[in-house]
């Protein structure tokens, strides 16, 4: 069973791109996040709060194992899921990931309305978010499927995706992948 896993920073479109990748092949979205906040009945927000990143990531690893078990999906994970050696071994051998990209700018930008809903960015968000990005710098660039979305409608990286995945989902006479 091949999953298709869509990483990268806060802001880059995993869940867009994910969701929408998802409705063109014809397979099951699961936003790994939000698996989390249904298992937990918490939200990340919360969790990060009272129980701290330690315990957050432990029930990362959880739900990612979890959802490894179901049938073929395309998988948004969170920006940092895949710090870890052992989650990042267990989605390369159960699918493939692709990282998307984006600069600074841009995650800023699409950041701007929703930064109390990511703990990690709190406070100055520029100033955050530069930070997580330095540390993360040669962890993100060592995923060798990658898209940068800056200027890119959903449409043109959706496109790209399938491209670099070599995975179409035709439904005009009958259903072919």
């Amino acid at each position: 069973m091949n999953h298709i896993f869509i990483y990268g920073p806060p802001g880059s479109g995993k869940t867009t791109v994910g969701y929408t990748l998802a409705q063109r092949l014809e397979l099951p979205f699961i936003d790994l996040d939000r698996a989390i906040e249904s298992n937990s009945g918490m939200t990340i927000q919360f969790i990060m709060d009272q129980q701290g990143e330690l315990t957050f990531r432990e029930m990362e690893s959880a739900a990612l194992q979890t959802v490894l078990n179901n049938e073929e999906s395309v998988i948004a994970l969170g920006g940092g899921s895949l710090l870890r050696d052992e989650n990042r071994a267990l989605a390369e051998e159960r699918g493939r990931i692709i990282l998307l990209h984006a600069e600074i700018e841009t995650l800023l930008s699409r950041l701007d309305s929703d930064v109390n809903k990511r703990p990690l960015l709190i406070g100055d968000i520029r100033e955050n978010l530069f930070r997580l990005l330095s540390t993360r710098e040669a962890h993100y660039k060592s995923f060798p499927l990658s898209i940068q979305v800056d200027n890119k409608s959903i449409s043109q990286i959706i496109l790209e995706a399938q491209t670099v995945f070599g995975r179409f989902h035709l439904s005009n006479m009958g259903h072919y992948d």
